[in-house]
């Protein structure tokens, strides 16, 4: 039995086309990663469990709506439209990015400063993505 490479020819260029058009605004969020962990002060605020999980979840939470977006395109041709619990990653991040960007500037004492601009380098890329892959699951696009 071998595996059938339709569903890449489906899916792939959906996810090729939005990686493309979306990695300029991707970038200052995956730059702000390194230069975040270059201050001292950050990585020893980063020993606390509850600071790391949230410093990893800020990227996290707006790079998982790229793939998960590009397969609900993939999805439509213009007679059936996304399932309603399509949009749910959408309703998470939406309210949950800012919640997990605020315990990691309360959690990340002696280095707040620093965690503040690694989270706004991140909202560009959050409020970005999370547009596009609402236009993406909806349909609507402008």
């Amino acid at each position: 039995m071998s595996a059938d490479p339709t569903w890449l020819q489906d899916y792939g260029p959906h996810l090729g086309f939005i990686v493309r058009q979306i990695g300029r605004f991707v970038l200052p969020g995956v730059i702000a990663i390194p230069l975040a962990l270059a201050f001292p002060s950050l990585r020893r605020a980063l020993r606390d469990k509850l600071a790391m999980a949230a410093f990893c979840a800020v990227p996290l939470l707006w790079m998982f709506l790229v793939p998960w977006s590009a397969v609900f395109v993939a999805a439509m041709d213009g007679e059936h439209h996304s399932p309603w619990w399509a949009q749910m990653p959408l309703y998470i991040c939406f309210w949950g990015w800012p919640a997990v960007a605020g315990i990691l500037i309360w959690r990340a004492k002696g280095a707040r400063i620093v965690s503040a601009g690694y989270a706004l380098l991140n909202a560009v890329a959050w409020l970005f993505v999370g547009f596009v892959a609402a236009m993406a699951i909806n349909g609507d696009w402008i």
